[in-house]
């Protein structure tokens, strides 16, 4: 019935669910991240990295006491070139396939772009927590709609993120290349690493939850590990540690790069560079260029004798040797470009970005290779650069210029003080390392707004565009990263930002359209330069922009207005007070038609800005041109009640209608802003008004569990059982968002809880089937009758065991039969479903048998193998009697699936149990004749023979899905039932019925 008539209110609720999780997921991480490093995962060697999964400090930090409240930390160091990295992929690998708990990553080596914000990685620890476990995307979704966003905030969400899902391991890569940011926004201090730390350390101190941090031993991380924290763990890495993989690791370079070679020159070279590696992959991988086919054995093994032995005099000789007669310009643009980018560059992008430079007046196309094909990588860029550099491939492109430019984090060190500088020889040796962090930063921003003042590279013929992507999005954080103030920048910045430079609108169109992600319409002249400095933060600017806002705003639009763009963030008052000296007009809209009265209305603390704008004459009902909303839509949004306040006072219409049909009130009610609800309630606004797809203010305040808001919208008259076009009321929506304060309040003010929604679903019965225990008895306090109240065909035991509610399974037992129509026990529902508590309390109830099968001969412990269920399966193994030799009806057994699944534990389990019991189970795969065949339920199920149920002949279906009429009737899942044998004459075959002259029941038959 769920799944055939509820179809149109699961699309509601789907639809709103992924709009939701794509707002909540931009806001929590701002753009796609790869948590995890999938370039170590793939240069991993098979039977590699093992040693550490059996090292009692590994081990000890495993197997520590799961009740203890401090943190469990280990910190793993080693010097660079140690692997660590793909360490640390190996330790994911291991942990997630067999801990049965969440494991999330972060690895700052394969996300570059925030290196400078330590943080981030609580941000995408939460993230993967919340795409894993619905309460926790539930608090980040509250947060969001609070529009908190503080690094508090984010603390505060990954400890109640730990909280809701205990037991969690979170795992840090690469810790030591962060620079954290200070207050300023520049590259930070020990200070701010030791926040961050201490912060780390606060949030986990009170949780379940294990952290593993794998870095080089920075005293300014072991600082921060050391202050205010009891105990920890740590291990260094030695050359023993990694002897045997380092060994592996030489033996595969030299195997593929000297394949002409005998076995033994081959194993020879590989034992001569392992040892002279001292334990550093980095160092084996520097030597490749080196290993020369063409060069005889004691050539070869000279080479490698001679060849310096830190990672620094390699560094320094490949750069000596990259650049030739003549080329030191383009050498030390190129590396520099490839270090300091603030994310990896395409072969093409790196091209024309290591030709360009900022004395240039256009670009030197003559310069450019005719193609970036393979030719010019091999020959011009890696027979030149490496080993400095890396070329990696991109698997969504598989053309040459699109592969991306990497180096390693001890390469970009040597670089960052080694390429020249500018900076006076007195004055060197007094620099530190964010003085030459920021001149390479300078460098990279005078490059990009170079690039942009380009005429050609705004034309549409192609040539000298591929740098200016980059260029047009990441200038800026160049430039604040750098001295922002230094007068050539200036400048330049200046040159981009003149209103009469045709290369301003270009370059603002491409930027809005990346800020966007889509294309977005051309405009006939764009925002004024203010509306960036303040977006991007350059606030040395402004006061230059604004002296000039009133002659640029009679030439841009003959009515004195000032166009700033969309929203203008918490700078606005700043703004509004300098265009009130300058005596520009500023209540005329601007883009899309948003007003400064609309951004001040977003801004908390702007009420006196606000009066100022409505006293000139701002209008308090004016609309945007794109979604037709108010300031006071704006200011209910944000939970600004003062502001709110002010503009009903000068005149706004409380109840006006955006394009959406939203109301202020609604708009409130969904951020669970209660003080602006009272409010807009106090003056007249509707506590009952519906939007256009039925959803009136309380079945938005349900669905987000705001309680205080409830209460006000009660208090003045909305309707409780108010429907939605799909017939659903607010407590439906407390129900099955598992909100059990909110169920309660609406119940205790009246709420029918015996309301059906279109597909006949009680609140009780949507709490149940999506596990919300806690809403459940709370409608059962309320009512004990309802238990019955499920769809037709539905009982309470059907769906409990799916969800996992223990409680209710053992208190209800007797209420309702065990349904073996399916040939599917509660037994095995719930062992598919890994609800190992309810499969514990129905096996004791006595009323299952272990290894009862259903069409397919799968047990319940099938039903657990497939599915990986590691507590399940162990609940199981230790019934009497249960059978683990058997195969299903597909012939497989449970290693089969066990192994197919990639579920080493339950394997690892299943082994055991066999030799504990001397099993000798027959593990080759007997397959009958079979084809495949797709049913809604299976990933993999074959179409084969069967018997019909009533007379025993073989039956082969005939070409589809044979449902069960009965089944089919009440709308669950399609599952085998009664099957016509094979001699029987088939009266009718439609999609209603089918009748069987020689067998009885009717089947139906696709």
């Amino acid at each position: 019935m769920w799944a055939s008539n509820g179809h149109k209110t699961a699309q509601v609720e789907e639809h709103d669910r992924a709009e939701t999780r794509r707002q909540v997921h931009a806001w929590l991480m701002g753009r796609n991240v790869n948590h995890r490093d999938d370039d170590a995962m793939h240069k991993m060697l098979s039977g590699t990295c093992n040693w550490i999964l059996d090292h009692q400090v590994f081990t000890e930090w495993l197997s520590a006491d799961k009740t203890t409240p401090s943190p469990k930390l280990l910190w793993i160091t080693a010097p660079a070139g140690f692997g660590k990295t793909v360490l640390s992929s190996r330790i994911v690998q291991h942990l997630s396939s067999t801990l049965g708990k969440p494991v999330v990553s972060f690895f700052f080596t394969a996300d570059p772009e925030n290196r400078t914000n330590a943080y981030f990685a609580m941000r995408s620890w939460v993230a993967q927590l919340m795409s894993q476990d619905q309460t926790v995307f539930d608090l980040v979704s509250n947060k969001f709609k609070a529009q908190g966003g503080r690094r508090v905030d984010i603390e505060q969400l990954l400890r109640d993120a730990l909280t809701a899902v205990p037991e969690c391991t979170l795992v840090l890569d690469g810790l030591n290349e962060v620079r954290v940011s200070g207050p300023d926004g520049h590259p930070g201090s020990e200070w701010c690493m030791s926040m961050f730390l201490k912060a780390l350390k606060e949030t986990v101190a009170e949780t379940s939850a294990r952290v593993l941090i794998v870095s080089r031993d920075d005293p300014v991380i072991r600082k921060g590990l050391m202050e205010e924290t009891p105990e920890f763990t740590e291990y260094q890495i030695s050359p023993d540690d990694v002897r045997a993989d380092v060994a592996t690791y030489s033996r595969s370079v030299v195997d593929k790069k000297l394949s002409n070679k005998s076995d033994q020159i081959r194993a020879e070279l590989a034992d001569m560079l392992a040892n002279k590696s001292e334990g550093q992959f980095l160092w084996v991988k520097m030597q490749v260029p080196y290993l020369n086919r063409g060069k005889n054995a004691r050539t070869l093994q000279e080479a490698i004798k001679k060849a310096p032995t830190s990672l620094q005099e390699v560094y320094r000789a490949s750069y000596f040797r990259s650049a030739g007669p003549g080329c030191w310009d383009h050498t030390n643009s190129l590396l520099a470009c490839a270090a300091f980018a603030l994310r990896p560059l395409t072969m093409s992008e790196i091209t024309e970005a290591a030709l360009t430079e900022y004395w240039m007046e256009d670009l030197p196309v003559d310069e450019f290779p005719d193609s970036v094909d393979e030719d010019y990588i091999q020959c011009e860029i890696l027979d030149r650069y490496a080993p400095l550099i890396e070329i990696r491939d991109d698997p969504s492109d598989p053309l040459p210029g699109k592969r991306t430019v990497h180096v390693h984090f001890s390469v970009r060190e040597y670089l960052l003080r080694n390429l020249p500088t500018s900076f006076r020889r007195r004055d060197i040796k007094n620099l530190t390392p964010e003085s030459y962090e920021s001149f390479r930063h300078y460098e990279i921003a005078r490059k990009c707004l170079a690039y942009l003042n380009y005429t050609r590279v705004w034309q549409k013929d192609g040539l000298g565009t591929a740098f200016r992507d980059y260029a047009t999005s990441y200038w800026p954080r160049h430039v604040i990263q750098s001295w922002p103030d230094h007068s050539d920048l200036s400048d330049d910045v200046q040159e981009l930002f003149k209103r009469s430079n045709p290369n301003y609108a270009s370059w603002s169109q491409l930027f809005d359209a990346h800020e966007r992600s889509s294309s977005v319409a051309e405009k006939t002249s764009p925002p004024h330069p203010v509306y960036y400095a303040l977006k991007l933060g350059l606030r040395g600017f402004m006061q230059r922009w604004i002296k000039e806002c009133i002659s640029d705003t009679k030439e841009s639009s003959g009515q004195g207005s000032t166009d700033f763009g969309v929203g203008c963030d918490g700078e606005v008052e700043e703004v509004v007070k300098m265009l009130f000296d300058s005596k520009a007009e500023i209540y005329m809209p601007g883009d899309m038609g948003w007003t400064l009265l609309h951004c001040a209305s977003s801004v908390r603390g702007c009420v006196d800005i606000m009066r100022l704008l409505l006293d000139s004459g701002a209008d308090p009902n004016a609309v945007t041109t794109e979604d037709e909303q108010s300031p006071l839509h704006v200011a209910s949004r944000q939970g600004h009640v003062d502001a709110a306040e002010l503009l009903l006072q000068k005149g706004a219409v409380v109840d006006i209608v955006s394009r959406a049909y939203y109301t202020p009130l609604y708009v409130a009610s969904n951020r669970g802003h209660d003080s602006v609800v009272k409010l807009l309630l106090e003056n007249g606004a509707d506590a009952s008004v519906q939007v256009g797809i039925g959803w009136a203010p309380l079945h938005t305040a349900a669905y987000g569990g705001y309680i205080a808001v409830i209460r006000h919208l009660v208090e003045h008259g909305a309707e409780l059982d108010a429907r939605t076009k799909e017939g659903w009321t607010p407590l439906h929506f407390a129900s099955t968002k598992g909100w059990a304060g909110t169920a309660k309040v609406l119940v205790d003010h009246g709420a029918d809880i015996n309301a059906k929604e279109g597909s006949g679903w009680t609140p009780f019965a949507l709490a149940l089937r999506k596990g919300h225990v806690n809403v459940a008895k709370v409608l059962l306090d309320k009512d004990t009758e309802i238990a019955s109240l499920v769809p037709d065909g539905w009982t309470l035991l059907d769906v409990a065991p799916h969800t996992g509610q223990a409680d209710i399974v053992k208190e209800r037992l007797d209420m309702g039969s065990v349904d073996q129509e399916s040939g599917r026990t509660l037994l095995f529902d719930a062992a598919r479903s890994g609800q190992a508590q309810s499969v514990q309390i129905l096996l004791d109830s006595g009323r299952f048998a272990v290894n009862d099968t259903d069409w397919f001969r799968a047990s319940p412990l099938f039903a657990a193998t497939r599915n990986g269920h590691v507590e399940t399966v162990e609940i199981l193994l230790k019934a009497p009697d249960i059978h683990t030799d058997s195969k299903d009806g597909f012939g497989r057994t449970l290693l089969w699936w066990a192994r197919r699944g990639g579920h080493d534990r339950v394997a690892q389990l299943l082994q055991d149990h066999d030799q504990t019991a001397g099993s000798q189970t027959d593990h080759q795969e007997d397959l009958p004749e079979s084809n495949p065949v797709e049913f809604e339920d299976s990933s993999s199920v074959h179409r084969t023979n069967f018997k019909c149920e009533k007379c025993s002949s073989l039956y082969k279906s005939p070409g589809g899905t044979v449902y069960c009429r009965k089944v089919a009737k009440r709308g669950q899942r399609p599952v085998p039932g009664t099957f016509i044998c094979e001699n029987a004459r088939v009266v009718e075959k439609t999609k209603t019925e089918g009748l069987c002259v020689d067998c009885t029941p009717k089947t139906l038959v696709d």
